[in-house]
């Protein structure tokens, strides 16, 4: 929203605990906040009752979610900022509610984890992409953009490699209808 940013100032961390995308969202602008401030843009924000500021959002995001999220970035710039984890254990009927009672046994051997795995990533100077994730980040480039997955498919790219634009368009349209994708756009797109 208008203000949606401004909580975020000097926050390092912004947690989005169950991200859903309905009908009504606006992809595109998730898409291109998510791209300004994972590129370090600066942001003009909006304070209620104050005049608008410039500045950089350090802010990382953390989005939980049940679902891959469709975000349009035929760029694949996005899904090339993010790190996915895929969880592939549910513990829904299965909940420890005296889970956290155990963790605070256990805090200083946390600790000790976190700080060597923070020396790591100060090391290293980024977070690694796992490789259990690979097939996760594929199906993420793919919703980003159907048509960069339409051409690792179905296209042999070279310099030296031509086809008919209709030829093309035309194959496009039944790829976008065999996988089920409402719009295969325009001839010139």
């Amino acid at each position: 929203t208008n203000f949606g940013l401004w909580p975020l100032v000097g926050k390092t961390l912004g947690i989005i605990s169950d991200a859903r995308l309905g009908r009504q969202t606006d992809v595109a602008l998730i898409t291109e906040r998510l791209l300004s401030i994972s590129g370090e843009d600066a942001q003009t924000l909006n304070r209620k009752n104050m005049a608008h500021i410039t500045c950089k959002l350090a802010v990382r995001f953390m989005i939980l979610t049940n679902e891959l999220p469709r975000l349009n970035d035929p760029s694949g710039a996005l899904v090339g900022r993010l790190v996915l984890l895929r969880l592939t254990k549910s513990w829904y009927g299965k909940e420890d509610v005296t889970l956290t009672a155990k963790l605070l046994t256990e805090l200083p051997s946390i600790l000790l984890w976190a700080i060597r795995g923070w020396e790591r990533l100060q090391k290293r100077g980024h977070f690694l992409q796992p490789a259990s994730s690979l097939a996760v980040v594929r199906d993420m480039e793919d919703l980003s953009s159907p048509m960069g997955a339409f051409v690792r498919d179905l296209c042999v790219v070279g310099a030296n490699e031509s086809i008919l634009v209709q030829e093309l368009f035309d194959r496009w349209k039944v790829w976008c209808e065999e996988k089920g994708w409402k719009s295969a756009g325009t001839e010139q797109v």
